[in-house]
């Protein structure tokens, strides 16, 4: 549960194969490498009241239709 709570699930995808995830998820983290996927970690913890990686990367623009 710890792990939820603590961002686990707010992971971003940035290619196939490749996450950018909190650095401090380590249970997430370690079965994501165990699964091949690469990731990238995301060390800036104060950023949950703002959210993390996903929150973050808005699209730059959106569709008009």
């Amino acid at each position: 549960m710890k792990q939820q709570t603590r961002g686990a699930t707010n992971i971003l995808t940035i290619k196939s194969g490749t996450v950018i995830s909190y650095a401090r998820t380590t249970a997430t983290l370690e079965a994501l490498k165990q699964n091949g996927i690469r990731v990238k970690k995301w060390d800036d913890s104060y950023l949950d009241m703002l959210g993390g990686p996903h929150c973050s990367t808005p699209p730059l623009s959106r569709d008009p239709n």
